[in-house]
């Protein structure tokens, strides 16, 4: 299931990304629409992800809902993916706006996959521990 939860942020979050990159791109400066690439590609990858996982896993079992600490978390993640991206846009490889927006919605998700994996191992870890 966690394969799966980080292919759906990863996917979702890189077509948010450009799209918002292929209308934003030439209107905005590139660092703030790369900022807005990657935090709206990370908030919808989580969205998305959750009422797909929600329905995959049992529709009558509660999740819990996202841990107000991975939504600060998560931005902080879209935040450090764009600016990466914005960084390897300037310096190494001149892309367009779209590309580059996709590539700030990829870096944030893989980020935000990272929280996702830590957060869900110890969680486990906390759950069945045995004393």
């Amino acid at each position: 299931m966690v394969s799966t939860s980080l292919l759906i942020v990863i996917l979702v979050s890189t077509i948010v990304a450009g799209l918002l990159g292929v209308v934003l791109g030439d209107v905005l400066d590139s660092l703030l629409v790369a900022i807005l690439a990657g935090f709206f590609g990370v908030i919808s990858a989580a969205l998305i992800r959750n009422f797909v996982i929600s329905r995959l896993v049992d529709p009558k079992r509660d999740n819990g809902g996202i841990p107000p600490m991975i939504i600060v978390f998560s931005a902080v993640a879209s935040l450090a993916g764009s600016m990466t991206a914005q960084e390897i846009t300037r310096e190494l490889v001149h892309l367009r706006p779209s590309l580059m927006a996709a590539l700030a919605g990829t870096i944030s998700a893989v980020l935000m996959g990272m929280l996702m994996v830590v957060h869900h191992t110890s969680t486990d870890h906390r759950t069945h521990r045995r004393f």
